[in-house]
């Protein structure tokens, strides 16, 4: 069962610098018309290529970018492809049966192109391509276009200058039978057939598989082709992989599997090359190639002598005249480009169209570095005519001109081309300015999005690959007038513009090339539009194994491995295979590592002690081994029969040293008396163990127990080293330690509140000061009763000094330390929730009064304290024995009602109180008690003055509130 893509793919922002170009690759090798290469030994199983990043898309209509299409080209063909072998790479037919054939205009001015199919290629899903499919390909990809779902959709439409309009190159397809269909163009068209190499001309099956509305989900969908590999699984960030497809029309691939491993990080992806985990990578980096040609690495980095991608550097054509550039032009040092900063892997490039594409022309006059010459040109505007051709420092320190040259920072090229500018445009005048900003607003101003403009940028650099290999896809898109989307130089020369788009729309070879002279002799000699920079050779390098044949090197830049295979002829080599030590009575293990080509079959002569992974070459013990030597013969086999043996020696040995996992005493435990222990110790042939306190007498142990309290007994209080010891009979001798604490003092208890004797009626508060350099925990009781721990100073529990009887409570504070040493202080406290008894002997009920009456209370309590009045509930009188009411306040009062509270309190604060009302009478004579005589009167006072007295002689530390 086919597996595809196991991890979304992140949507990224993907700006173009220029089209992409990549194409068909056909290997001369192969049958139809190439031969199919027979090997004598069955080949490896897998191919791995090193690749720059993950695929965008699957569609050949939803993408235009390099990885994507690296993708594509193995699982996809279109009708027409390109031989590589060839420097020119001429168009032959792939799904086609040969070239089309051209019918004649109609009134209209539409032509058709008829193209026979190639019989008996079916697709992966085993269904056969027919008219059918082609058909439905381009109209799909014409209602996709109309839908705008199309990146390269511009490249199936033209401007028709004769009607001012743009229309689509093709008008309508028909099926004249299974074999055949004509497109029917709407005009004459010079590059349609090489339109039909492009990625998104790929024939795909007509029969439901692909949507024909919308693109191929790149989650859940399939990519299914007629290509040479079967689209299998694609795992974000890992690998992609293909499976041969065993009934491809050419024959069945030499790799069962094709894997493109992910290695976005240049570093890394060189070094898989040269570790072995990849067989071939693309791109590789200059800093790997002296690596990289090393004999003893057996690696090839080959390119090709000759690219489809330019580099030239652009200037703005609005703002520099034509003079101007063709000053510049002349003042560049083209030759220092080439070797110093592109180090030799570049040609120079003479005309828009480099000699990899048809119809190049370099027989134009094209500036080269002539000092003088533009110099001249510069005298011929008027800047610099008092200064001689031949003065240097002059030319140099003058400022005639002045443009800014704008790149994206990072780009080591482009910023290798501005100190170039700065040091060869000085040489005429021309001050330039360091213009370097991020990718995106280099991007934003180049393409003139909303925002930005082109105008912002006098100078650059910059690179161009075309989508197919034609010369309008440099010269239309590049100059053309009708559009800005490419023009960055903004170009705008008519006659040029009329000679591409006769150029465009002439099929007629030789009339084509007749105009691409002109064209480029025009822009080369005339019109100046850029400095014409290099062709980039390092763009069709790549880094493979030796042993790796016939990967189809081209100047398209085009990755194609279905040609590829593999030979061997070499033994496996091993990897560092050593003499290997084994420990007794443990298992074996050893990794034996030979490297090939292909994979390794690995084998042992001794199978009765020892087995080996005959995949992994992992060696591992069958039985017990006993102390001594085994010698083993080891042999390692490639693919292709090539053997490698070698004998090494496994000595038994025991080597390990016992284990020990102290699990308690942990470290800073604190004990008073002798610990207990509790090791784990391990070994397969232990021997003795004991222990020490720091470095003292060694105590043998046979099990946990307790420390030995001799030992115990003569170690000071403080920190102790507990060190625990095991041997084995190999005399491997381990130990391990712990610190631990002794500590035989008790903690300190300073109970300075409450004190001896203190009375309360509610759960007094209480302040101790505890020391103990280990505290653990501190707690009271209460008369013996329930233990109440506490961290911090505070109030006795409420709950247990409520059940408590009046009288004298023991209150004991005890403590402890980690140690397990416990101390404990008491005080004794009084309870006393009894209030004092108040009885008011004198005044009377209703008793009236003009002056302030005189009072006899009698007061009871164990604990007296204090005694007061009170009769206008504010102001309050103490007193210490019976006397007369307060002058003062008795005035104060209105005739009436007034009624004396009377109150006293204890130690323990509990508060007792009376009252009697009596009655004001300012109006009329003080008298007597009705139905009281004078003598009982006086025999009351008497009796009562003696009861106070005997009070108030009962009473303790009177203190007024």
């Amino acid at each position: 069962m086919k597996h595809k893509k196991v991890l979304l793919i992140p949507l990224l922002l993907l700006i173009i610098l220029g089209s992409l170009t990549f194409f068909m690759h056909v290997s001369r090798r192969r049958v139809n018309p190439f031969s199919v290469l027979t090997l004598s030994t069955p080949p490896p199983k897998t191919l791995w290529v090193g690749v720059v990043d993950d695929p965008l898309h699957i569609d050949p209509l939803d993408t235009w970018e390099t990885n994507s299409f690296n993708v594509i080209d193995q699982v996809a063909e279109g009708l027409f492809g390109y031989n590589l072998s060839d420097s020119e790479a001429p168009i032959i037919p792939v799904l086609a049966n040969g070239f089309g054939t051209w019918g004649t205009i109609d009134a209209e001015g539409h032509i058709n192109y008829t193209v026979d199919i190639k019989d008996g290629v079916t697709f992966h899903d085993g269904s056969t391509l027919n008219a059918t499919d082609v058909k439905w390909t381009f109209d799909r990809i014409e209602y996709m276009k109309d839908q705008h779902l199309i990146p390269a959709g511009d490249l199936y439409e033209y401007y028709d200058p004769n009607v001012n309009l743009t229309k689509n190159i093709i008008n309508s397809t028909y099926i004249i039978d299974n074999n055949t269909i004509i497109f029917e163009l709407n005009s004459k068209y010079g590059a349609f057939e090489r339109l039909l190499t492009f990625q998104s001309s790929y024939i795909l099956p007509s029969e439901g598989q692909i949507p024909f509305d919308d693109h191929i989900d790149p989650y859940t969908g399939d990519l299914i082709g007629t290509g040479p590999f079967d689209y299998i699984l694609y795992q974000y960030g890992v690998e992609v992989k293909f499976e041969s497809y065993d009934n491809y029309w050419r024959g069945a691939a030499h790799f069962d599997e094709l894997i493109y491993k992910i290695i976005p990080e240049s570093n890394e992806r060189n070094q898989a090359l040269l570790d072995g985990d990849v067989h071939i990578i693309l791109k590789p980096h200059e800093d790997f190639y002296d690596e990289f040609n090393k004999t003893l690495n057996n690696i090839k980095i080959e390119g090709s002598k000759s690219s489809s991608v330019i580099e030239y550097l652009g200037m703005n054509n609005h703002l520099i005249n034509k003079t101007v550039r063709k000053a510049i032009s002349y003042a560049i040092d083209y030759d220092y480009i080439i070797e110093d900063i592109h180090h030799g892997y570049a040609k120079r490039l003479k005309s828009p169209i480099p000699r990899t594409i048809r119809f190049f022309n370099y027989s134009s006059d094209v500036p080269t570095l002539n000092i003088t010459k533009a110099r001249t040109i510069m005298q011929s505007m008027g800047y610099g005519t008092g200064l001689s051709l031949g003065d240097d420092a002059g030319w140099e320190a003058a400022t005639f001109l002045s443009y800014n040259y704008s790149y994206n920072m990072g780009n080591d090229i482009r910023e290798d081309i501005f100190v170039l500018l700065k040091d060869n445009l000085s040489a005429i005048g021309i001050d330039v300015i360091d213009d370097g900003m991020s990718f995106i607003d280099w991007v934003m101003n180049l393409f003139d999005y909303s925002g930005y403009s082109r105008d912002n940028l006098n100078l650059w650099w910059l690179g161009w690959r075309p989508d197919y290999a034609d010369p309008s896809n440099y010269i239309n898109q590049q100059f053309t007038n009708r559009s800005v989307s490419y023009n960055t130089a903004q170009v705008n020369d008519a006659q040029i513009q009329l000679w591409m788009e006769d150029a465009l729309l002439e099929i007629d070879e030789n009339v084509r090339e007749h105009l691409y002279d002109k064209i480029q002799k025009r822009l080369v000699e005339e019109v100046f539009p850029w400095a014409w920079g290099v062709e980039d050779l390092s763009t069709t390098f790549v880094a493979y194994v030796e042993n790796l044949k016939e990967y189809p090197i081209n100047h398209m830049q085009k990755a194609y491995f279905y040609p590829c295979y593999l030979i061997d002829n070499e033994s496996p080599t091993w990897n560092n295979i050593t003499d290997q030590n084994a420990e007794l009575g443990l298992e074996f293990n050893y990794d034996v590592n030979a490297s090939d080509l292909s994979a390794i079959i690995y084998s042992i002569d001794d199978i009765v002690n020892f087995s080996i992974d005959n995949e992994t070459g992992m060696l591992t013990n069958n039985t017990i081994l006993s102390t001594g030597d085994y010698w083993v013969n080891i042999t390692a086999e490639d693919a292709y029969g090539n053997r490698n043996s070698t004998k090494i020696k496994i000595s038994v040995r025991d080597t390990i040293y016992p284990t020990i996992d102290i699990i308690f005493p942990t470290i800073d435990d604190k004990f008073s008396e002798p610990p207990p222990f509790e090791v784990e110790i391990k070994d397969i042939n232990l021997n003795t163990t004991w222990y020490s306190l720091n470095s003292g007498e060694n105590i043998t142990f046979t099990e946990n127990g307790t420390i030995d309290e001799t030992e115990w007994n003569s170690m000071d209080n403080g920190m102790i080293t507990l060190t625990f010891y095991a041997n084995d009979t190999g005399e491997n001798i381990a130990s391990e330690n712990v610190q631990i604490i002794k500590d035989t003092i008790e903690p300190t208890i300073n109970i300075l509140s409450p004190t001896a004797d203190e009375k309360f009626s509610e759960p007094p508060p209480f302040i101790v000061k505890i020391n103990d350099t280990h505290l653990d925990s501190m707690w009271y009781s209460l008369n013996g009763g329930e233990n109440i721990t506490f961290t911090e100073n505070g109030t006795i529990d409420q709950a247990t000094w409520d059940p408590l009887s009046d009288g004298t409570v023991t209150l004991n504070f005890y403590a402890n330390d980690s140690a397990g040493n416990i101390a404990s202080e008491n005080v004794q406290i009084i309870k006393d929730t009894i209030a004092p008894t108040v009885n008011i002997i004198s005044p009377l009920y209703n008793q009236a009064f003009k002056n302030p009456p005189s009072y006899i209370v009698e007061i009871n309590d164990t604990h007296l304290d204090s005694m007061w009045y009170t009769i206008d509930g504010v102001h309050n009188f103490v007193f210490t024995e019976n006397g007369t009411i307060n002058q003062a306040a008795w005035n104060a009062q209105n005739d009436g009602t007034v009624i004396i509270y009377f109150y006293a309190n204890d130690t323990a604060e509990n508060i007792g109180r009376n009252y009697v009302t009596t009655i004001k009478d300012t109006s009329a004579p003080q008298t007597g008690i009705p139905g009281f005589s004078v003598d009982i009167l006086l025999l009351i006072t008497l009796i009562g003055l003696i009861g106070l007295s005997g009070l108030v002689r009962r009473k303790l530390n009177l203190k007024p509130t």
